[in-house]
């Protein structure tokens, strides 16, 4: 058996998996692969959560930030991620972040991050108001 540390980034702490050798070279790789990529939960400065609630449109809540009404087309396609992961559609979802040039290790961070996001505040994330109802017309992106 051998122990490995998996760290998203320096400042993460890191889980440690112990994986054992004599298991087929795919179930370990397997077991590498399940650690969720996520952008972390550490706390914010006072100065960084003004900055952005300022930059992006978005004000905070119960320490969560809460996306404002959209006032351009990114915050609407932001908006329709989120929607999309609300009624389990993962692959619209990726292909709108994909759009707005996020690399493949971001896409799999937020959607993780949004996912459980929606799990612990339904509310204040959307998600009781996009769940198994139709697109509203307030996200939706005009045509060009």
């Amino acid at each position: 058996m051998s122990k490995k540390l998996y760290k998203k980034n320096k400042s993460d702490p890191g889980i440690e998996v112990e994986i054992d050798d004599k298991l087929p070279k795919e179930t370990q790789k397997h077991l590498e692969r399940i650690t969720r990529e996520t952008f972390g939960k550490r706390a914010l400065s006072s100065e960084v959560v003004k900055e952005a609630c300022e930059t992006y449109n978005v004000s905070l809540v119960d320490n969560v930030f809460v996306m404002g009404p959209p006032k351009n087309d990114k915050e609407r396609l932001l908006n329709q991620v989120h929607y999309w992961i609300a009624n389990n559609n993962l692959f619209k979802a990726r292909l709108i972040l994909k759009s707005l040039n996020f690399t493949s290790k971001m896409i799999k961070a937020y959607i993780n991050d949004e996912q459980d996001l929606q799990k612990e505040a339904p509310e204040l994330s959307g998600f009781n108001s996009f769940y198994n109802k139709p697109m509203p017309d307030t996200i939706r992106v005009k045509g060009v």
